[in-house]
């Protein structure tokens, strides 16, 4: 649910990090739930040092026998 404290967060990330709006708005959602990782191709989430960037590549290795 995207309330005024997510929209607040995702500002301040689109300023910060220069995220494009809606990567702003998972980056402020995920914070706010206390997600330890972003898995996505999309390199932009890159530039955040918390929740962690994993790529589908590294997130699939960590299953893998």
């Amino acid at each position: 649910d995207v309330n005024s404290i997510v929209l607040s967060d995702a500002l301040k990330a689109i300023k910060s990090y220069k995220l494009a709006p809606r990567d702003a708005t998972h980056f402020a959602t995920a914070k706010i739930h206390n997600v330890s990782a972003i898995v996505s191709d999309d390199k932009d989430f890159s530039k955040l040092k918390t929740p962690k960037w994993l790529s589908l590549q590294a997130f699939t290795k960590k299953f893998q026998a």
